[in-house]
């Protein structure tokens, strides 16, 4: 189902562009300010819009939170707040450092579509997570 494929690290970056970087750089950076000042100021925030309009929490609520505390070395907290969001960051990193690293690329026998019912399914799942442990 996965394989390892060993290929050029420089191949990592094809496709990367300027705007690409600034765009992350940007999102990153917004997001961790403003967890970081309502931390400070001790404002209970709900900085989900699908949250704040309608009362329902998405698939993805509290990623910002579960990210900061798998940065802060709290894997257990990180996977109580959202599995998903810290898999998926888990799974950047192995495969970053693989590549970057070591030269080896994942390479999945999933076909597009089998990967597209696999990640709404998991998405599903962790809604349902979300929901169920949500406040």
């Amino acid at each position: 189902m996965i394989r390892f494929e060993r290929t050029g690290r420089l191949a990592f970056f094809n496709g990367v562009t300027p705007g690409l970087i600034l765009g992350v750089f940007f999102y990153v950076s917004s997001v961790l300010f403003i967890y970081f000042e309502f931390q400070r100021s001790g404002i209970n925030l709900k900085p989900c819009l699908i949250w704040q309009l309608t009362g329902v929490q998405c698939p993805l609520c509290h990623g910002t939170t579960a990210s900061v505390a798998l940065f802060r070395g709290d894997l257990t907290q990180a996977m109580a707040l959202n599995p998903l969001v810290t898999s998926a960051l888990l799974v950047f990193a192995l495969w970053t450092i693989l590549w970057l690293g070591f030269g080896y690329r994942l390479k999945s026998h999933l076909s597009n579509r089998s990967g597209l019912i696999l990640f709404l399914f998991l998405l599903a799942l962790n809604w349902s997570y979300v929901l169920l442990n949500g406040e």
